[in-house]
């Protein structure tokens, strides 16, 4: 009787090829069975990587199709070379009931990948629910603020007002800068998932640091809107089919140099021309942008 095969190791859905890197844990690696056979045939080990990054970016990750042809070109290994070491190479790879190949290494870190992939689409979201919630506050302030201002009359009127400009000037100089950044972070990755760009899952400090130091550039949350519509319209970031490249990233963007160059519209097309009004690009465009932002419009 023909053995049951298991199910998939991933979820059919799970999709990280908009994740460039793929963990490995080092002293994992070096402590398994696996890497000892590698040892002493350092080709396998060679073979071994290539597939284990092949897996990353298939459908479901972690996974390969079950073809000789398909696996011997993800490993750059000569067919003739892969039928004498197929069984060797593939010794823990897991075939499964949907016919495919599974590494159940790969595969685990693809299902943590996936999960903290999931948890930063619900931080945007609840991000973009906050936002709608906050925009909302003032029409319930401005009916408050007259009672509180009544009430201040008869306790002295030049004690009231000296304390009152303190506390706004105290108000305006500690704005929460916090809400901003990560408004900032879950706009980056509302349009990364509209324009193909890699979404981020960690505003780590430095992140944080330098995004803070790109919106005080820009003028805030506005500014940032432009920066990143300026973005999206840029040939120059984009490859002759119209994708964005790959070295274009979260990173990439809060580089000082590179944030000034793209508001400066120095990005909007591939090679520079003389008319810098062609095409809706160019440092018009982008000021154009920072104005209607600016604006309300």
């Amino acid at each position: 009787m023909k053995a049951e095969l298991p199910a998939p190791l991933v979820p059919a859905e799970v999709d990280l090829r908009d994740f460039a890197f793929m963990p490995l844990e080092v002293s994992r690696l070096l402590r398994s069975r696996t890497w000892l056979k590698a040892r002493r045939r350092p080709e396998i080990g060679f073979y071994l990587v290539n597939l284990w990054a092949g897996a990353w970016h298939e459908v479901p990750a972690g996974s390969l199709p079950d073809d000789d042809d398909v696996l011997a070109d993800l490993a750059r290994c000569a067919p003739a070379r892969w039928r004498k070491l197929r069984s060797d190479i593939l010794a823990a790879w897991v075939r499964c009931d949907d016919g495919r190949l599974y590494h159940p290494v790969v595969a685990e870190k693809a299902r943590e990948a996936w999960a903290h992939k999931l948890a930063q689409r619900q931080r945007t979201q609840a991000a973009r629910d906050a936002r709608r919630q906050r925009l909302l506050t003032p029409a319930a302030t401005s009916v408050a603020t007259p009672v509180t201002a009544s009430k201040g009359e008869g306790q002295g009127q030049g004690q009231g007002q000296g304390q009152g400009e303190r506390k706004g000037q105290g108000e305006e100089a500690a704005a929460p800068a916090a809400p901003d950044v990560e408004q900032a972070f879950a706009l980056w990755n509302q349009a990364a998932a509209r324009e193909g760009w890699p979404e981020v899952m960690f505003l780590n400090g430095p992140r944080r640091i330098a995004l803070m130091a790109r919106l005080g550039e820009c003028g805030g949350l506005d500014g940032w809107r432009a920066a990143l519509e300026a973005a999206a319209r840029a040939e120059f970031l984009k490859g002759r089919d119209g994708t964005f490249h790959r070295w274009f990233t979260f990173d990439w963007i809060l580089q000082p140099e590179k944030f000034t160059r793209l508001m400066e519209g120095r990005y909007a097309e591939r090679h520079r021309r003389n008319d810098d009004n062609e095409g809706g690009g160019g440092l018009s465009a982008t000021l154009a942008a920072l104005g209607r932002a600016g604006s309300g419009r």
